[in-house]
């Protein structure tokens, strides 16, 4: 009984700990963007390694997300290029899913104009992507000659001067349920009855224990 009692109340201490380290985190925030098209590009279960030119790298970029979608993501490569010279890079494991893809690199000083952005999305016939963008213009080059018929979508992110915590009241606003009064106060009613649930399955655990 009274290791069920440890390992339950550290269980919960340490999802309690996990909680407020997520709280202050800073939240990504957009800095740039290439295009603000989204349009379907191309749909393809074919490897693709493009480079597309005329890109901005902003000083500071933490992460880029393409507007690459997939059920079941595979990895993903991304290189800033200036004047032949590699100015940043980053991976993204496999497994991802959703309509982008986020892939963190080293930050840089300064902002550079005119930059190659090259990405590597290594489909093996299993997987399908789906590209979107601005189509018809500014068309990336893949390896190997063809090309994307326009320009991939791509944010440039950087962490916010802010904490998870200070935008609570902001998230609470757009996760209200549709318009019900004032809208804020139904998540801390989602809230209580979650603690309800946590609080009401550790009492049965601790009484089947007894």
């Amino acid at each position: 009984m009274r290791r069920v009692r440890v390992a339950l109340g550290l269980g919960l201490a340490f999802t309690a700990a996990a909680v407020g380290v997520a709280l202050v985190q800073s939240p990504a925030e957009v800095i740039a963007v290439n295009t603000p098209e989204q349009q379907t590009l191309e749909l393809t279960r074919h490897r693709i390694d493009v480079c597309q030119p005329g890109e901005v790298l902003p000083a500071n970029t933490h992460a880029l997300r393409l507007q690459v979608s997939a059920l079941l993501g595979p990895r993903v490569t991304v290189r800033v290029l200036a004047h032949g010279r590699v100015l940043t890079s980053g991976q993204r494991g496999s497994g991802w899913t959703g309509g982008v893809v986020t892939v963190p690199v080293r930050p840089v000083a300064t902002t550079t104009p005119g930059a190659q952005l090259c990405f590597d999305v290594q489909l093996n016939g299993d997987e399908s992507v789906s590209l979107k963008g601005e189509p018809g213009h500014g068309s990336a080059t893949r390896a190997g000659g063809g090309s994307v018929p326009g320009r991939v979508r791509v944010e440039y992110l950087r962490p916010s001067g802010s904490s998870w915590w200070s935008r609570a009241s902001m998230v609470a606003k757009h996760m209200r349920f549709g318009n019900i009064a004032n809208g804020t106060w139904s998540v801390f009613v989602v809230i209580l009855l979650m603690a309800s649930v946590v609080c009401l399955c550790s009492y049965m655990a601790l009484r089947m224990t007894r």
